[in-house]
């Protein structure tokens, strides 16, 4: 008797589909954070709303273009930049300076993350449909390494 085991692809979806799931979460935290320091314009909201942001991009810079790499970068130090002088000065935590960290933050949510992300198709995985039919089921039954013992033709080993 042969054991059939599940399909590799059941493994690499429900993997794909907790990974979503991890990302999904963490994206509604930062809509969430970026509604919270726009409406409040307070340095603590803004900082949650960026490093919210960051960590998303630790999640998939693995994947970004070079060149997109070094643009988030960029974006990256313009603020750390606005936030050290920040902290070593805190007259210079006005409303205009404010404005201007919570628009890198939007910038690099959206521009750079989202719509990058969107460009590179990460966020939509594309699967296979469900078998259906009886030719589909007999050739998906044939094809299989689990029936024939073969891999692409040749004898598994």
């Amino acid at each position: 008797m042969v054991r059939r085991s599940r399909p590799a692809g059941r493994l690499e979806s429900h993997s794909s589909f907790k990974n979503d799931e991890r990302l999904q979460r963490l994206l509604m935290r930062i809509d969430q954070l970026g509604m919270d320091s726009s409406n409040s314009m307070h340095i603590s909201s803004i900082k949650s709303y960026f490093y919210a942001i960051e960590q998303l991009y630790f999640n998939v810079a693995t994947i970004l273009p070079a060149q997109s790499f070094k643009e988030v970068e960029e974006i990256r130090e313009r603020y750390y930049k606005l936030l050290d002088r920040q902290e070593i000065d805190p007259r210079f935590r006005t409303i205009p300076i404010l404005r201007t960290m919570l628009r890198i933050c939007k910038t690099f949510n959206f521009h750079l993350i989202h719509g990058l992300q969107k460009n590179l198709q990460y966020f939509f995985r594309k699967e296979r449909g469900d078998v259906k039919g009886i030719k589909n089921i007999k050739f998906f039954l044939d094809e299989s390494i689990f029936a024939t013992g073969k891999k692409n033709g040749k004898d598994k080993k």
